[in-house]
């Protein structure tokens, strides 16, 4: 028989499926058997295909009623001698058409491995789409209602997920036991696995789509391989299963760096250009260099080509009117010339057809079943990777942008194209996407191998220097398990133009970055738009998950809080960072990252609220992953205070859409380093060789301090009358004679020290000490307590004292710990004054004298000011309308075609609509704010059931950035308040507002709304 693995693949890859080396001696056929290692006993019935998984020790049966791909078979035990999990046990069963099953245990391997070898035994090809492979029923001794799956659609119930691309874990997410199945190879075909249910069972069923899987009469087909294990965490079994495709594609990547893409930027979006991004990369260079930047990365628009269905796709050159006349050499040695590297934006498997540039390059382009070209939703036109003219047109542009033009960095967008098949996106849960309908002109390649073959074509025209940035896998998900081994990082979410950040995708892939590739969430937002709590969100929750990190603002304007956020989150740790509550959240709220690389141990725990509302987020130490204790001391990174010691819980209450990074220890009896501020992870990537010298009374390490950037420790000491004093800091002489310098200063337990460097270096410091007093001092009552009241929140701010906390009580019995000199209330009644308490907490919990101050709520919404009227007025030459109810809506009139009316007076421009609506106005160039009056027309106020929201949202056009929601009304209605305003910034990326009149919760009826003196605002230039 013809050698079925090279006739499937190149020679070099045969590992990479899992090639099993039977051993000399054939075992005696068999209807059952059983093999067994230290961790699983497996039995096989061959007769009906089924097959039992029992854990080890104990003998608890966790799959059941499992069922092979095929019945009517013979078993047999096999001694194995894997290339990467080393000798093994395994049980083939063979089946009459030819058919082959082996179920395989490995001492290394924490899963038990499925892998079917497909037979032709007919005189004609067989061509395989869609083939559903092992199943069984799971077993976790909990009622169904109890049981979440995890899996790229999410944390979903076993019966309500439509299935997961690639792994599925299935838990009980109050013991976190469960089992993780997943495809440890995709050589050739796209796994999924899905959860159905039967009554009160659960099963996993695994299926690979190939699309296309041609067999040859005679020929075998070795598919993927499938695992399933059973962890007591199920949280460590997704990383194992990263860890064993890690092994198996023996991946090796390229190391992690921070940067910046232009594409989202504030100013100079998309490309920017080739004068600006000169002040770009002195601005990028000068300020975040040194504290770990490393790329400029130049997106879409730089290309040439014709703009449809899509970017322009002409990659072989620059546009030559476009925002880089002098080309791309220059622009890359120029980003190199900031010691930056220079990274830039393309589709390496897509163009367009229609295209002059292609008219005499059709061949190029794989076909669809009428033999047209293959287009693809946004991607356009798919590049057939399987003709030699089409690799080598691919290896030309990809070897002139790294090797003529000089970038090191690529991000590769619509990556779904390699494989030809339609996008969809967002992508999450599984979808039937059509995978096959396309024509490669090598019949015999799947859509799966072919992009891997694209994959590999881009490395080896690149270089092994080259960092690869795939994007984006929820465009569609073949791209997901298709890309593994082969690119150093790869987008796992959608693009964020909104100011939140990837953490709803990336949270479910955790355990593949560093394992697999590197995570990317897409940008991190903390432009100045974003409140300060927001942006340190953002930036705070990629830094701790230690994923993929890039900006895109314009730096140069950047407000100097904003750059120290920057500036506190990057480099990446480079550590595995985990969550704790991933199958308990939609998006894991806790996360903890842990350092054991030194004799100090390092723990830093973050908890993050995603609500727009205030949350309580708890959890003990044992739940969270710390070290075992009596009592723990902590520093809260961004509230810059130290937790006083606790037991039990570390609970926190969140204001909406916030943070608290914390540096957690046990509680000692000597002095230790609880956190420096050069990072979130307060010590992790900044201080080497912490040491207590008992015999000298000294705490000394070695800190990497960032040039002129104000750098403290904090230390923290026992509170007791028998404790330690700091004597003084003092550095290497060496360090002394470069101009560092250091101070330290003790309150009570807590201890301060600053160093001060001119230069970047590495500073040895030292702390003396003696024994003495180190009580907690009660802290002064709160001063200048002010409160400022809206209709939907009250704020309440006081000067900060240096307490470790206050205490907020409401006179209804509502009571907030917060770590700042502010309190913000969004739930709270209105129908009496209220009375907020405030007391100033020692790190010992005593309180001091309380605060109060007296608050009346508003009962009555009041609309923000007028705004100025417009430069530009929507009309009907730059509006057009999407939706209105019923009838059509007006320009200059009411919807009842009578003159427009807000609060008894009339108005000539406007548009006059009915819930709901939707219009979509045209951005004139360089408009800097959008402004309009809006409110339920004067004559249907009398009817008691009309009632409206009115929305504004900024559209930038670009497939999968969502409009973002620039400003809302509340529900305005005749018992309340009927009119509001509008005065809206705008960003300079976006093309439309999207004007939106939705219904107040009641339905539609009267719901007549007024757009009065609605349009936008045009600065007047500077010199006029």
């Amino acid at each position: 028989m013809k050698n079925t693995f090279t006739f499937l693949m190149p020679k070099k890859l045969l590992w990479v499926i899992l090639l099993f080396v039977l051993s000399a001696a054939p075992s005696r056929m068999e209807a059952a058997s059983t093999i067994e290692s230290d961790r699983y006993s497996v039995s096989v019935e061959a007769t009906d295909g089924t097959f039992t998984v029992a854990v080890k020790p104990g003998g608890k049966t966790i799959l059941s009623a499992g069922k092979l791909s095929g019945s009517g078979g013979t078993a047999k035990t096999v001694d194995l001698n894997d290339k990467k999990f080393g000798k093994g046990q395994g049980i083939e069963v063979c089946y009459g058409d030819g058919n082959r099953e082996l179920v395989a245990l490995f001492p290394g391997l924490p899963f038990v491995t499925f892998r079917s070898t497909l037979h032709n035994a007919g005189t004609e090809s067989v061509v395989h789409k869609h083939i559903p492979t092992v199943s069984a029923a799971i077993e976790l001794g909990k009622p169904l209602a109890e049981i979440k799956t995890l899996g790229t659609g999410g944390l979903l119930a076993p019966d309500k997920n439509p299935g997961s691309y690639v792994f599925l874990s299935v838990v009980d997410p109050e013991t976190r036991s469960g089992v993780v199945g997943g495809w440890l190879s995709h050589d050739r075909g796209s796994g999924v696995v899905f959860s159905p249910v039967e009554g009160d069972s659960i099963r996993i069923q695994a299926q690979i789509d190939y699309g296309c899987l041609r067999i040859k009469p005679g020929e075998d087909a070795i598919a993927e391989t499938f695992a399933i294990g059973f962890f007591e965490d199920a949280r460590f079994g997704l990383e194992a299963y990263a860890d064993a495709i890690g092994k198996i594609y023996a991946v090796k990547l390229l190391p992690q760096t921070a940067g910046l893409c232009t594409w989202y930027m504030d100013r100079n979006a998309a490309a920017c250009d080739e004068v600006n991004i000169k002040e770009l990369n002195a601005a990028c260079a000068r300020e975040l260099k040194p504290f770990g930047f490393d790329f400029m990365l130049i997106d879409d628009n730089w290309q040439d080509g014709v703009k449809e269905n899509g970017p322009k796709k002409n990659f072989t050159t620059h546009a030559p009117q476009g925002p880089y006349p002098s080309g791309m050499k220059s622009t890359a040695e120029n980003i190199e010339s900031f010691g930056l590297t220079p990274g830039i934006w393309f589709m390496p498997f897509a163009g367009n057809y229609k295209d002059p540039f292609f008219k005499d390059r059709q061949h190029l382009f794989v076909k669809n079943t009428n033999g047209q070209p293959y287009e693809t939703s946004w991607g356009g036109t798919c590049l057939d990777l399987t003709r030699p003219e089409t690799q080598e047109f691919v290896r030309s542009i990809v070897h002139r942008i790294s090797h003529d033009w000089g970038y090191k960095l690529f991000k590769m967008d619509g990556f779904w194209t390699g494989s030809a098949t339609p996008q969809m996106y967002v992508n999450d849960g599984y979808k039937k996407d059509g995978i096959g309908d396309a024509v490669f002109s090598d019949p015999d390649k799947t859509n799966i191998e072919t992009l891997r073959d694209g994959t590999k074509l881009i490395r080896e025209a690149a270089g092994p220097d080259v960092f690869l940035l795939g994007c984006c896998v929820v465009q569609n998900m073949r791209s997901f398990g298709g890309s593994f081994g082969l690119l150093d990082a790869m987008r796992v979410g959608p693009d964020t133009n909104d100011g939140s950040i990837g953490s709803l995708h990336a949270s479910r892939v955790w355990f593949l970055h560093g394992r697999v590739w590197w995570n990317d969430p897409d940008f991190v937002s903390v432009r100045a738009s974003l409140s300060l709590d927001r942006a340190r969100l953002n930036a705070g929750w990629t830094a701790i998950s230690g994923q993929l990190y890039y900006i895109s603002d314009w730096l140069p304007n950047y407000p100097a809080e904003r750059l120290d956020i920057v500036k506190r989150t990057i480099p990446a740790h480079g550590l595995p960072a985990r969550p704790v509550d991933v199958f308990e959240q939609q998006i894991a709220r806790i996360w903890i990252v842990t350092d054991t690389r030194q004799a100090v141990r390092r723990d830093v725990v973050a908890y993050y609220n995603w609500d727009k509302d205030r949350a309580e987020i708890s959890a003990t130490p044992e739940r969270i992953g710390l070290p075992p204790a009596k009592e723990y001391v902590g520093f809260d990174f961004w509230a810059n205070k130290f937790i006083p010691p606790f037991s039990g819980a570390l609970t926190a209450t969140l204001p909406g859409t916030s943070s608290r990074i914390m540096a957690i220890r046990p509680v000692s009896e000597f002095p230790q380093l609880l956190s420096t501020s050069r990072h979130v992870t307060q010590g992790i990537i900044d201080v080497v060789d912490e040491k207590w010298d008992a015999e000298k009374l000294r705490l000394s390490a070695t800190s990497k301090l960032v040039a002129n950037d104000p750098y403290e420790l904090r230390i923290v000491v026992p509170s007791s009358e028998n404790s330690w004093r700091a004597t003084g800091i003092t550095v290497s002489e060496e360090d002394a004679a470069d101009g560092v310098k250091a101070e330290i200063k003790q309150d009570g337990p807590r201890i301060r020290a600053a160093i001060s460097s001119p230069v970047s270096r590495d500073v040895k410091w030292q702390v003396a000490f003696e024994r003495g007093k180190a009580m907690d001092i009660l802290p002064s009552a709160v001063a200048n307590l002010k409160a400022n009241v809206e209709f939907n929140m009250i704020t309440l701010t006081w000067a900060e004292n240096g307490a470790a906390a206050y205490r907020v009580t409401r006179s209804d019995g509502e009571v907030s710990t917060e770590t700042t000199a502010m309190f913000t209330d969004t739930k709270f009644p209105r129908e009496k004054i209220l009375i907020y308490k405030i007391e100033a907490l020692g790190g010992d919990g005593k309180a001091a004298a309380p605060v109060s101050i007296e608050v009346t709520p508003q009962t009555t919404l009041k609309a923000p000011p007028i705004p100025p009227l417009p430069t530009v007025y929507l009309n009907p030459t730059n509006t057009k309308f999407v939706e209105n109810t019923v009838g059509m809506p007006r320009f200059g009139l009411s919807y009842s075609g009578k003159p427009l009316s807000l609060d008894g007076k009339s108005y000539d421009n406007g548009i006059g609509t009915h819930a709901r609506a939707l219009a979509v106005a045209t951005i004139p160039p360089n408009a800097a704010r959008f402004v309009a009056m809006v409110g339920i027309d004067d004559p249907v106020r009398k009817d008691e059931r009309s009632s409206v929201v009115f929305e504004v949202y900024g559209d930038v056009l670009e497939m999968g950035e969502k409009p973002v929601l620039l400003a809302q009304s509340p529900v305005l209605s005749p018992k309340e308040l009927a009119s509001w305003n509008f005065n809206v910034e705008l960003n300079a990326r976006f093309k439309e507002v999207r004007l939106v009149v939705t219904d107040g919760g009641n339905g539609v009826a009267c719901d007549h709304a007024d757009w009065v003196n609605a349009g936008f605002i045009i600065p007047e230039e500077p010199n006029k």
